[in-house]
């Protein structure tokens, strides 16, 4: 079987991201069975022996999985976080760490697990676009990043890339040249950077491509492709009440992670998930309003904090 007959999906995550790598590589496999293979291209910024071991065990008749070293210390001066790792701006390394022959991949953020084969996906038609990406509504950021009112601002979890144009173009090495020149900008890491660049030249995708959980709140949506669990309350904590936390439980548990223990599992968070989950909808949404806005508040005095400190360094 040839590259041309496979789907080529690359993932990037460091060890705390491995376990929730493989539940999103594991749920990818039960899909593909009703599809074509995939090949998956993992690229490492700092995985332990035991869970890159763990990874590889994951390959069967479906699946693929090559691993790739990341050189993390060329992103030692790039602006993180409490929530935001070095392992993050890892994807800007794709032009030189994947094979040369790969003209085409579907790059995917950790966080998110598929719910369909991605076949119709991987046969969308780029034509003259760069990368493919759904809408972002979270784009208060669009005028700091040159972004005009004619252009949308995409979400970078899921992307169809064209990566022979990205070669040619060397965007990679653009968007890095962006971020560190503007970081007092940049508020979604490098998807800003991505945006900054590429606004003019992507093609929208179905959202049901990258469903944000938080966006079927009280909201019609058709079924989703790829769930993307991009909120802070992942569903691997308890204390999470994301709709479909019950589906990645279900494809960790078929994982060679199936023995993880919630972390926050207590009487106290026990109590706190009854309370949620009794109170009237009007309340909860109230609730979950003002707990996003306090988060968005500490998010921001954490990315303050982190940039002065990465002035200092320079």
């Amino acid at each position: 079987m040839t590259s041309s007959d496979k789907i080529h999906i690359v993932f990037a995550c460091d060890d705390n991201y491995a376990q929730h790598a493989g539940v999103a590589i594991v749920s990818l496999r039960e899909q593909q069975k009703s599809g074509l293979p995939v090949h998956v291209h993992l690229l490492d910024g700092g995985i332990s022996p035991v869970n890159l071991e763990r990874l590889r065990e994951l390959k069967d008749r479906h699946l693929e999985i090559s691993i790739y070293k990341g050189n993390m210390e060329e992103y030692s001066q790039y602006l993180i976080s409490t929530y935001i790792s070095k392992a993050a701006y890892l994807r800007l390394s794709i032009e030189k760490l994947l094979p040369q022959e790969m003209n085409k991949i579907i790059y995917c953020d950790c966080d998110l697990i598929f719910m369909q084969p991605v076949d119709d996906l991987w046969n969308i038609d780029l034509k003259t676009h760069w990368l493919a990406a759904a809408l972002d509504l979270n784009n208060q950021c669009r005028n700091d990043l040159g972004i005009d009112d004619l252009h949308q601002y995409f979400n970078s979890g899921v992307m169809l890339i064209d990566l022979k144009a990205w070669r040619t173009w060397r965007i990679c090495e653009k968007v890095k040249d962006y971020l560190e020149s503007n970081w007092e900008k940049i508020r979604y890491w490098d998807q800003d950077g991505l945006n900054a660049i590429l606004y003019k030249d992507w093609l929208p995708l179905d959202k049901g491509w990258n469903t944000h959980t938080t966006d079927l709140i009280d909201k019609k949506l058709p079924p989703p492709h790829i769930i993307h669990f991009a909120s802070e309350l992942k569903p691997w904590f308890y204390k999470s009440l994301d709709p479909f936390q019950g589906e990645y439980i279900k494809y960790l548990r078929l994982s060679p992670w199936h023995d993880y223990k919630f972390p926050d599992k207590n009487i106290f968070v026990w109590v706190y998930r009854k309370i949620l989950l009794c109170i009237p909808w009007s309340v909860f949404r109230v609730v979950s309003i003002f707990t996003w806005r306090l988060r968005n508040f500490v998010k921001e005095l954490d990315r303050q904090i982190a940039l002065k400190r990465l002035n200092r360094n320079q």
